[in-house]
């Protein structure tokens, strides 16, 4: 999705959904991934620092890493006229198995945030927030009704 700014520059959101994902220690650092984005990490202008590429290839980070990788280089290339991204990360609050849980034996942090901001050189590249405060703004309009209706009864509602 693209967004224009009050100054009229363009900031992408890469956008990811997460709900009931289960992530295991599993290190996924072969030959056929680490070839790609190791490059892509050594990369002077790359927005992860970290001198332990193989500690991010552990999922949700691994994940995290190709959509941080994606927004980067889309607005280096100048795409949708961006000159910059934000990942936003959607997640229930309810969702501890994924929130409160660093897989990465080598990453630092309490939490996946806490854990994936400790990599990113700007933290204010990567948000997560709840499903519910993501959409609040859709309420404001009058036609946005059935959407949240179905939202609500299909996620939020016991």
């Amino acid at each position: 999705m693209v967004g224009k700014k009050e100054d009229g520059n363009n900031v992408l959101f890469l956008i990811e959904w997460k709900y009931t994902e289960d992530y295991r220690r599993e290190n996924k650092y072969i030959p056929q991934r680490y070839k790609i984005y190791d490059k892509l990490l050594a990369e002077p202008n790359c927005p992860i620092k970290s001198d332990d590429y193989e500690s991010l290839y552990y999922e949700p980070f691994y994940q995290l890493m190709r959509q941080t990788l994606l927004g980067w280089k889309m607005v280096e290339d100048g795409e949708y006229s961006c000159d910059e991204f934000v990942h936003l990360h959607i997640v229930p609050k309810e969702n501890k198995e994924l929130l409160d849980r660093v897989t990465s034996p080598k990453l630092k942090g309490n939490s996946m945030s806490e854990a994936w901001q400790g990599v990113l050189k700007e933290k204010k590249r990567y948000l997560v927030i709840s499903p519910e405060k993501f959409i609040l703004p859709i309420y404001l309009y009058e036609d946005t009704k059935s959407i949240t209706s179905y939202l609500q009864i299909r996620y939020w509602r016991s």
